[in-house]
């Protein structure tokens, strides 16, 4: 998406938007952080423009989001809660609080993150899991809402 504006009517549920801030910005990386994520640096960023401290926004997809061990330490995670599930025939839809991490915007209005499983699930209200993603599948929007991420290819048929 061209902009955060775009991003968050495409796709259906729509995507998680994290507020963070720039901690420390090189040619084509910033290191962000927020607070209950871990810092993590995105690559390929076009961060002309961009200083440390300034604020930005972390989008996920919801299919980007998945399910992972405590003992994962390959990719940002965090600690959540499952508040509401979702089943859609082949795919289950996750409504999970991450508190501290919260999200904006979300769909469901409440700031908890929105994941989708390319399968039927198990997981039941209340579960609590740990959930992740490769800092790859992350945009980050700038100050002004512009995406500093590169397009990602579109896969062929």
């Amino acid at each position: 998406p061209a902009n955060i504006f775009v991003a968050g009517f495409l796709g259906a549920p729509r995507m998680n938007f994290i507020e963070a801030k720039a901690v420390s910005v090189e040619a084509s990386s910033v290191s962000v952080a927020a607070a209950g994520l871990p810092a993590i640096t995105l690559d390929g960023i076009d961060a002309g423009g961009l200083s440390a401290g300034d604020a930005v926004t972390i989008g996920i997809r919801p299919e980007a989001l998945r399910v992972v061990e405590p003992s994962d330490d390959v990719m940002p995670a965090f600690s959540s809660q499952v508040r509401l599930v979702e089943q859609l025939g082949r795919e289950t839809v996750l409504y999970v609080d991450g508190s501290p991490l919260q999200t904006t915007n979300s769909d469901s209005g409440t700031g908890n993150f929105t994941l989708q499983l390319n399968k039927v699930s198990t997981l039941g209200v209340g579960a609590a899991l740990q959930v992740g993603f490769e800092a790859g599948d992350a945009y980050l929007f700038g100050p002004d809402g512009r995406t500093l991420t590169p397009r990602k290819p579109v896969a062929s048929i």
